[in-house]
């Protein structure tokens, strides 16, 4: 897959960092931790899964293991509220390295967040949201 990733590079594709993935059967798995250098964030325009409408999204241009990801999360949640992951990654510092997890509770998906500087863990959780689920043309 080394030809792969090359032509990938080259094309200045920038992939998904994936949290969640689907499992067979339905369900999404999450991927473990990952070590994340913020480099930049801005908002977009994303297909919403379950209505297929364009909705403004944080886009989160990160760096991991050295290479760049980027990362999406909806402005607003399923209550019209803004994202909870927006408001927790708002105190987050350019520049500065953090963990992502991808999460499972009790019929809840979520994305756990621990700074590297003081290992802080917000005890945050939100619904299941078919966003985290990356379409097979966003895997790149």
């Amino acid at each position: 897959m080394q030809k792969s990733q090359e032509l990938v590079d080259e094309a200045g594709i920038v992939p998904f960092l994936q949290l969640f993935v689907k499992k067979d059967g339905g369900g999404t798995s999450p991927t473990g931790a990952h070590e994340v250098k913020v480099l930049s964030d801005k908002i977009v325009k994303a297909k919403d899964f379950q209505t297929g409408d364009d909705i403004p999204v944080v886009e989160y241009l990160l760096e991991e293991d050295g290479r760049q990801v980027r990362y999406q999360v909806p402005v607003k949640d399923k209550k019209g509220e803004l994202h909870y992951l927006i408001q927790r990654l708002a105190d987050v510092d350019e520049g500065e390295t953090i963990v992502l997890e991808g999460k499972r509770g009790k019929n809840r998906s979520f994305v756990e967040v621990r700074r590297m500087s003081d290992g802080e863990v917000p005890t945050v959780q939100a619904e299941d949201d078919p966003f985290f689920e990356t379409s097979e043309d966003e895997k790149q």
